[in-house]
């Protein structure tokens, strides 16, 4: 059975920190680096989560990607630092023309994710 941490800010769109997707057999820690992104512009409407999974998993990224209320699309993802690096590299390339401007947050990965998602 997976559980989700939820919180209130979360309900209505952006939180601050992301949530974490956890089950029985999931608490160990994860060797890598983990990316928390907000990317602005014309991001919402142009097939950017779909795309962003599609790469994610033929790279073997973990993690989620989900639309914001303000127009945002908020990004989490880990792995190791060469492929996450790869990973944003090839959403850059796919949406450049869509993305005015992008936050990251980088930090080591604490917890292993089993795959990467669309959130809703």
């Amino acid at each position: 059975m997976v559980e989700r941490s939820v919180r209130d800010a979360e309900a209505v769109g952006s939180s601050p920190t992301p949530p974490i997707l956890k089950s029985s057999h999931q608490n160990k820690p994860m060797s890598g680096q983990q990316v928390h992104i907000y990317y602005s512009g014309s991001v919402q409407g142009v097939g950017f989560r779909f795309t962003a999974r599609d790469i994610a998993c033929k790279l073997g990224v973990k993690g989620w990607v989900k639309n914001l209320s303000d127009g945002r699309v908020e990004l989490f993802a880990q792995g190791p630092q060469p492929c996450l690096k790869q990973y944003l590299d090839q959403i850059s390339d796919n949406f450049s023309g869509y993305i005015t401007d992008q936050q990251e947050h980088w930090n080591n990965a604490s917890v292993s994710l089993p795959d990467f998602k669309i959130m809703h």
